[in-house]
């Protein structure tokens, strides 16, 4: 057999130095892309929690306002409503010390007799407690007196019928055609008890206009459409135009403005009003995300104004 030529140690130790060497680049390369990914990683992970803690924010366990919640709105659930606790605990609101309820001084209302009641029905024993005869009424020595306070059975409406007359003058023979009292201008229409019967649980105390006019038909035998009844807010609407004008104007002039947001639903969509210092909505329903710019520009002002506003938009 021939002998082999086997490298020497000295020479195979040289060679995976030199190996070594040759890697130490590619090593110190590898090293600095795994760091980078690191803490790419890193980054990426945060922002990654922080967009879930976003989704999961609602108006029950954060500050936004319920308009936010869209058509998601969380059910108030035990824990959600434990939840809304804690974050109240972060109110910046300081404590008083005071009870809840009402204070010392506070001008309270019970419910009171009257002195002169609309009604008085009297109740005479019907039987003697001694001898079991029949009592005289006339020989009454006094009585004790229980009020009871209710409102009067709800009765069908009243309708009263307009008559406008031609007379012929009795001087020329002319006649004459009257006319009718401003605001009688259809062959039959509602009055204005109605109409404010109608307009006032809708618009203060969001009643929806189907339940309503159910209620109005239940109650008082008034058979309205939905439609009738956005009618007189439209007009209702028109006619207190120079009110808001006037209110809008107070509220241009007030050095510190208080804007409150009330989100609700209409046909599907998250809408919102918003009233300034407490007042009366003074601008139509929006979309959210537009109504403190529609507001602002109803005031004559933009975000960029110089008034002051605390966290809950009070300027």
């Amino acid at each position: 057999m021939e002998p082999t030529n086997q490298p020497s140690q000295s020479q195979t130790v040289e060679t995976l130095l030199s190996i070594i060497e040759k890697q130490q680049p590619v090593i110190a390369e590898q090293a600095a892309i795994i760091e980078k990914q690191r803490e790419e990683i890193a980054t990426l992970t945060a922002r990654v929690a922080e967009l879930e803690r976003q989704l999961g924010l609602n108006s029950s366990n954060s500050s936004k306002p319920p308009s936010s919640d869209g058509l998601k709105k969380p059910p108030r659930t035990g824990l959600r409503r434990a939840t809304a606790r804690c974050f109240s605990a972060w109110s910046l609101r300081e404590k008083t010390g005071k009870k809840p309820g009402g204070q010392n001084g506070h001008k309270g209302h019970t419910l009171a007799q009257v002195e002169k009641p609309d009604q008085v029905i009297g109740h005479y024993p019907g039987k003697c407690s001694n001898r079991g005869g029949v009592p005289d009424a006339a020989t009454s020595a006094g009585y004790r007196k229980r009020q009871v306070i209710d409102v009067p059975e709800p009765r069908p409406p009243v309708v009263t019928e307009h008559r406008a007359h031609a007379c012929d003058c009795l001087h020329c023979g002319a006649r004459t055609q009257a006319g009718f009292p401003e605001g009688i201008a259809a062959p039959v229409q509602y009055g204005p008890r109605i109409a404010a019967l109608a307009i006032y649980p809708q618009t203060y105390h969001f009643i929806p206009e189907d339940r309503l006019a159910e209620l109005l038909k239940d109650l008082y035998e008034i058979g309205i459409s939905t439609a009738t009844i956005a009618a007189m807010e439209h007009r209702k609407a028109e006619e207190l135009t120079p009110v808001a004008e006037a209110i809008a104007g107070k509220v241009k002039q007030a050095p510190v403005k208080h804007l409150d947001e009330t989100g609700y639903r209409i046909g599907g969509a998250t809408s919102a009003q918003v009233a300034p210092c407490g007042s009366a909505p003074l601008t139509p329903a929006a979309r959210c995300g537009n109504t403190l710019d529609d507001l602002l520009s109803h005031l004559g002002q933009t975000r960029r104004y110089t008034g002051r506003r605390d966290r809950r938009g009070r300027a």
